[in-house]
């Protein structure tokens, strides 16, 4: 709660003290005088603090690296608005994600580690936070709020995982990791794309960052005229490869370097974008009267890429690795009001910092309590942010991946940094390094300092033993539910070696998976199975043409390769422990079941095959629909 200042109270005190007499003359208590003013004071307090709760505006940038920003000493593109953001805000400079997507976003949204909710990995049915843990717009929907979100989810694609379910009342998502991915709407592109506008697909006008701002400054703008606190999160596709950008920011970015690729040319002409995006959202908020009562925090959601080889701000990685380059990213927050940044109240915050904290903090910082909910990993940095305390010595665990023991980890304490390895892959020995004298992370020095490894191996042991009985828990796709009429299961959902590769869906790969399913409701059920995604029209047999992006004319982008056809006879489907077969024709687009299912937990598994009935490929795509 943001209580009155000593000083304005004690001008409330003079004022009302130095008056307090009756009509009549007659004169009260000084005591009575002070009670009353006291608790007048507080009493306006607490009815301006209920009146003008603050809003939150989340913007999540994907895949861009500590070092790409102007502010933070990138040699490429300037970002000036994202460095008026960085120059106004409260800034964490140790601050911790995980090396990859999902874990990240998960973490972001629960408070919880990524082993803990469920979201360990980028594909598979591990891709989704338990549905029993409550989100973050769950939290602030409950205290009154308007909550949306802009851009890239990441979470689930199916009942109960999406957005909606979530607690999110607003949504303009797109599936999986990228616009055009597996799951998405075929041959979908930045510019102009299909999106997914509170559930439904949506065909949207202009290049997709852009759509996303304005988007969500539209909703916000209409929040306020309702004179209703918002939570806004904006995770954005930008710099997520592909690397499609507008043609005259790329044309503009490559004659100032002509030495860097073209991937990396369109990196930052997404980035310079993005920036420009930050500017006009700043722009709306400071002409709407909302900048001083707006809790805005930008962060990334993991390390770089495309540049780290050429600055990396020091580290040594960068996105999927565990040195710091993997996981430690900017994060900025501001908050006038507050006493968080702004003009007077500007600085840094050097301890160890985490993801997990942020939601933990925002509910303190917005009087939301979280009680009865899930105790956090995270925790509170309300008052740090404020100046008021420290931020505490802490030992943080970053781990993403398959739930294994000491697998894709790195302890941290202080400066010291103990990794599962180098690669995280476990297979190799353990490896412990100290930042204070070797930030790029170059000289192994377990073996000069064993019990420091020790020390820090024994923390993570104790933690793995609290936390392992989660990690055996599996999440499903609902089946039934009636908010989804149709649920369309895609071979990125498969329970293990999740397939997300567009080109080696137009191959037609030999391999095949499972998904997990809760079937809702009992009855009968049509399913359908497809090797193309049903808005192409393509047939079974047929191969897909190939595909280029719009408004990119350089050779270096091409799109995909053709699709072959492949000699498909025979579709075959499992749930649970009963076999289906059926034979295809020469013009079928799908291969379709009407099958009676008993409502609980089951496996799902359907691929093609040829006239010797072995595997062709999977069957990528999967329709559940409730007759």
């Amino acid at each position: 709660m943001h209580r009155p200042t000593t000083k304005r109270l004690a001008g409330y005190l003079s004022n009302t003290l130095t008056h307090a007499h009756c009509s009549q003359g007659y004169q009260f208590p000084l005591w009575v005088g002070l009670v009353f003013v006291i608790t007048s004071v507080l009493s306006q307090s607490l009815h301006a603090t209920e009146g003008e709760k603050p809003n939150v505006i989340i913007v999540m940038i994907d895949d861009m690296g500590y070092g790409d920003l102007s502010c933070l000493g990138s040699p490429f593109v300037k970002t000036p608005h994202l460095d008026r953001l960085h120059v106004s805000s409260v800034r964490f400079t140790n601050f911790h994600v995980a090396p990859m997507c999902s874990p990240t976003r998960g973490q972001l949204l629960t408070g919880l580690n990524a082993m803990r909710n469920g979201s360990t990995i980028v594909a598979s049915s591990r891709m989704m936070v338990h549905a029993e843990i409550p989100m973050l717009p769950q939290y602030f929907a409950d205290a009154g709020y308007a909550t949306g979100i802009f851009g890239k989810w990441h979470l689930g694609e199916n009942y109960p995982h999406r957005p909606q379910d979530r607690g999110f009342q607003e949504s303009l998502t797109f599936p999986l990791q990228e616009i055009g991915s597996i799951a998405d709407y075929w041959c979908n592109d930045y510019f102009d794309p299909v999106l997914k506008k509170n559930g439904s697909n949506r065909r949207m006008n202009g290049y997709s960052t852009d759509i996303f701002f304005d988007d969500a400054m539209k909703w916000i703008q209409e929040q306020q005229k309702g004179s209703r606190p918002f939570l806004c999160y904006l995770p954005l596709n930008a710099v997520h490869g592909p690397q499609w950008a507008p043609a005259a920011l790329r044309t503009r970015i490559a004659a100032q370097f002509p030495k860097l690729s073209a991937g990396q040319i369109g990196y930052l002409a997404m980035l310079a974008n993005a920036d420009e995006n930050i500017g006009r959202l700043e722009k709306m908020l400071d002409d709407s009267k909302l900048t001083e009562n707006t809790i805005v925090i930008f962060l990334s959601d993991n390390g770089g890429y495309a540049l780290v080889d050429h600055f990396n701000a020091g580290m040594r990685g960068g996105k999927s690795r565990l040195t710091e380059g993997g996981h430690r990213v900017p994060c900025f927050i501001r908050w006038p009001n507050g006493g968080i940044g702004g003009s007077t109240n500007s600085r840094d915050l050097n301890g160890l910092t985490q993801v997990q904290d942020i939601l933990p903090t925002l509910l303190d910082l917005c009087g939301i309590s979280s009680a009865p909910k899930l105790p956090f990993d995270g925790v509170s940095v309300a008052r740090c942010l404020r100046g008021e305390e420290t931020l505490p010595d802490r030992t943080l665990i970053v781990q993403y991946g398959p739930p294994q023991p000491f697998h894709m980890t790195c302890v941290m304490q202080g400066p010291w940094r103990l990794l599962s390895d180098i690669k995280g892959t476990s297979k190799g020995m353990p490896e412990l390094y100290n930042l204070s004298d070797d930030p790029k992370q170059t000289r192994n020095i377990i073996h000069t300092h064993p019990e420091k490894a020790a020390e820090l191996r024994a923390f993570y042991d104790t933690w793995w033993s609290s936390i392992e009985p989660k990690t055996r828990q599996r999440t499903h796709i609902g089946v039934g539910h009636p908010s989804q009429n149709s649920v369309v299961l895609s071979s990125a959902e498969w329970r293990e070696g999740a397939m997300t590769s567009v080109p080696k869906l137009r191959e037609g790969i030999k391999r095949h998976g499972m998904w997990d399913v809760e079937v809702l409701k009992e009855g009968e059920y049509e399913i359908s199975l497809r090797r193309w995604p049903e808005e192409s029209k393509l047939l079974l047999k047929e191969g897909a043409p190939a595909w280029q992006p719009r408004d990119m004319q350089t050779p270096d982008h091409i799109g995909y390769s053709a699709g072959k056809p492949l000699p498909i006879e025979h579709a075959h489907l499992r749930i649970g422990e009963k076999h289906f077969d059926a034979s295809i024709t020469g013009t079928a687009h799908e291969a379709t079941f009407r099958i009676p299912l008993a409502a609980g937990v089951t496996e799902v598994e359907a691929f093609f095959s040829g006239q010797d009935s072995k595997p062709l490929c999977a069957a990528f795509f999967v329709t559940i629909t409730s007759r």
